[in-house]
């Protein structure tokens, strides 16, 4: 078992896209929009900022607020306050695998590209926090800057579902194990390990 590693947060220990349309039905029923002008605010307020890494919560209620004359506060709502709703768009597996590998004294910290104020939110709000002490959680809007990149202890094993990452790691920072947890089955090509699943960690030293 290894002995020492980082999580990705979106779509690796927790079903973003799921979660992401969750909201959106929340704030469609806090500010009596449809789903579809909320789905159409979004993508509206992603082309204004030109690179989705500059995302906010506090803009994108902004933007909406703009664009249909609704409360920013109602917005951030489902983002920053009401969102006890987060755990349940945590993987099926996660809590096991954290408890298990907390149980064998696995090492375990959390990589992520976000916007650090809300990503913090939903990092609390999920749960894994249990297993998983703060000052092993990583957060920066770009993940791949270099003073990011740096922080990543020596030696770990890096699990993520982006190629991107995984691809400037090896080229990088070869001395971090890269696994791609590829949940959605994709097939694209990537030269290093593969996993389907977090529950992989526990039953084989060596992914696909």
């Amino acid at each position: 078992m290894r002995s020492h590693i980082f999580f990705d947060f979106d779509r690796t220990l927790i079903d973003t896209d799921a979660l992401k349309a969750e909201q959106a039905h929340r704030i469609a029923k806090i500010t009596q929009l449809s789903v579809e002008d909320i789905h159409a605010g979004m993508r509206q307020y992603i082309d204004s900022i030109q690179n989705h890494l500059l995302f906010s919560v506090e803009g994108y209620a902004q933007f909406l607020s703009d664009l249909y004359g609704v409360s920013p506060g109602d917005v951030l709502k489902i983002y920053l306050t009401d969102c006890n709703y987060i755990a349940d768009y945590v993987f099926p597996e996660v809590y096991e695998v954290l408890q298990t590998l907390s149980e064998n004294n696995v090492e375990m910290g959390i990589y992520s590209t976000a916007n650090p104020g809300h990503q913090r939110i939903k990092v609390e709000h999920s749960g894994v926090l249990k297993y998983i002490p703060w000052h092993k959680v990583v957060i920066a809007p770009n993940k791949l800057a270099p003073e990011i990149v740096a922080k990543v202890p020596n030696k770990v094993t890096l699990i993520d579902d982006d190629l991107e990452v995984l691809t400037t790691f090896q080229r990088v920072r070869p001395d971090v194990e890269v696994l791609w947890i590829n949940r959605k089955q994709s097939m694209s090509s990537f030269s290093g390990k593969m996993i389907y699943s977090l529950r992989e960690l526990l039953t084989s030293e060596s992914a696909v």
